[in-house]
């Protein structure tokens, strides 16, 4: 995003959307990885493609499969602190979160088949609502933080100040007055 452009008047620009979905796909295979690297030991399997990309590996009946199944799952969740970060706005994120799947789809079709498998089809809903809800609430919440602006209240905060200590010598003044009259 520009500096100093409104947000309702972002410009169209296809190189920096580009840059962006690959910014957030490679955050969501590198956070994969990391996780399917780290799982080797309790699936006594080497993570390689097909655990990426197969998705008939994916299942809730085997400790494999859970194991697996958790390990696509962790990267929504970190995927949306990255979606936050990389967009930073909340209109965005599905559009985002939809891109990275579909990219995440496409690459399962060519490297082993279409999706036949519910249970990759039932994780993929979770990943992008998981996704789409954080990522969407961390945005809103950096949208809505106050503005802070530096020294344009200060001279009215300054005559406010002076306004309020000219009417507090006039009581002191009033009441010198009152008992010296007493």
């Amino acid at each position: 995003m520009e500096r100093g452009v409104a947000l309702g008047k972002i410009r169209f620009d296809p190189p920096f959307i580009l840059s962006q979905i690959l910014v957030i796909q490679a955050s969501y295979y590198l956070v994969l990885g990391g996780c399917l690297y780290a799982s080797e030991t309790f699936i006594n399997r080497v993570a390689g493609m097909d655990l990426v990309f197969d998705t008939e590996m994916l299942g809730l009946h085997t400790a494999l499969g859970v194991i697996i199944t958790a390990c696509h799952f962790i990267p929504s969740v970190t995927g949306a602190l990255s979606l936050s970060f990389v967009v930073g706005r909340s209109k965005q994120c599905l559009d985002y979160a939809l891109t990275l799947y579909f990219f995440h789809l496409l690459l399962c079709t060519i490297n082993f088949s279409f999706p036949h498998n519910a249970v990759w089809w039932m994780l993929l809903l979770v990943n992008i609502s998981t996704m789409t809800l954080i990522s969407e609430y961390l945005c809103m919440k950096k949208e809505l933080r106050e503005i802070a602006m530096q020294n344009v209240d200060e001279p009215h905060i300054q005559q406010t100040g002076l306004v309020q200590k000219k009417e507090r010598e006039i009581q002191a003044r009033e009441m010198e007055m009152k008992i010296e009259i007493k």
